[in-house]
């Protein structure tokens, strides 16, 4: 990489830097100044305004200080397409596979054989390492995880939620909808939300109807420790009413349960038909799975128990549903 420094306002001579290394989540690029001083002999002066470095006594170039205490080299780089190939790794397969997003080592060979990529060689004529962690794990398969035998023998023993979005805006304004499940009676409740913030606020609404409704107090909740669940305000209401906190271990949604069930096999894949009928109280049923109850918050329109829907005809449910309004 080429500098073009500018001392004293006017341009001096061009100073190459080499060790260059590529960050791409870099935003700016970094000069280290101990290199200069161990490594190149250079004599770092810093004064108020600016840093002055001088090689073998001769000023080469200045940076000047900011208001933020961060210094800036005075002049311009100028990087030539040629660099862009340079590499500290030595070029064999192993670099190439990684390069290519781990692509096959047979193509990969196939393009340096055939010269397909310009610029594209091998130096080393090794054979490449047969074991690589990045493949080897992204090939791995999870064994099956199955639902535990257990469950909550007393209503509010136990509550399931999630939140779900963000989804298409509905003519509201709604983006988001948060599910409450009682883990002993099935019971569903959905809350349509405008904006993440509201989810404290739609639990302890759920908190004050569903104890209320059912004569019992919420035990326990069982969340993914996602950041809406983690605010400040939400964890000292739960500490002060005595609910016990679990969560699932990161990256684990099948230890989710009921919670991430029901938006995958119990809603239709349009998520504005999927609200229209939850605020119906729709009963959803399937093959796989008995039916459980549905509420919606705010009841906007009376609960109706009498309609089925099923994951194969959903949208002749959601007419059936709407004609039966």
């Amino acid at each position: 990489m080429l500098f073009h420094p500018i001392v004293n306002g006017r341009p001096s001579r061009s100073i190459q830097f080499t060790h260059v290394l590529h960050v791409s989540k870099l935003g700016s690029n970094l000069l280290s100044c101990l290199y200069l001083t161990h490594n190149k002999g250079y004599e770092i002066l810093i004064t108020a305004k600016e840093l002055q470095f001088r090689h073998n006594g001769i000023l080469v170039m200045t940076a000047a200080i900011n208001a933020n205490n961060a210094a800036h080299l005075d002049g311009t780089t100028e990087t030539t397409g040629e660099n862009a190939n340079i590499t500290i790794c030595p070029l064999d397969l192993n670099l190439w596979h990684r390069q290519f997003a781990h692509h096959n080592y047979a193509d990969v060979k196939k393009m340096i054989q055939k010269d397909m990529v310009t610029g594209m060689e091998s130096k080393s004529k090794e054979h490449p390492d047969p074991i690589c962690e990045p493949c080897l794990a992204g090939k791995m398969h999870s064994k099956p995880f199955h639902l535990s035998p257990t469950r909550a023998t007393h209503p509010l023993e136990l509550v399931h939620s999630d939140l779900c979005g963000p989804l298409p805006q509905s003519h509201n304004g709604f983006k988001y909808w948060i599910t409450f499940i009682d883990d002993c009676t099935g019971l569903r409740v959905a809350f349509t939300l405008k904006r993440k913030s509201e989810l404290f606020e739609a639990f302890k609404t759920y908190k004050a109807w569903a104890e209320n409704q059912l004569d019992a107090k919420i035990k326990a909740l069982q969340d993914d420790k996602a950041g809406e669940y983690m605010s400040t305000a939400f964890i000292k209401f739960t500490d002060q009413c005595s609910i016990i906190r679990r969560h699932t271990t990161r990256n684990h949604p099948q230890q989710n349960g009921e919670r991430e069930n029901c938006p995958k096999h119990s809603t239709p894949p349009a998520p504005a038909v999927a609200l229209k009928i939850l605020r119906f109280g729709l009963r959803l049923c399937g093959p796989e799975r008995p039916c459980r109850s549905w509420a919606m918050w705010p009841p906007r329109m009376p609960i109706r128990n009498d309609l089925k829907f099923s994951s194969r005809d959903w949208r002749s449910s959601a007419t059936s549903s709407r004609t039966t309004a």
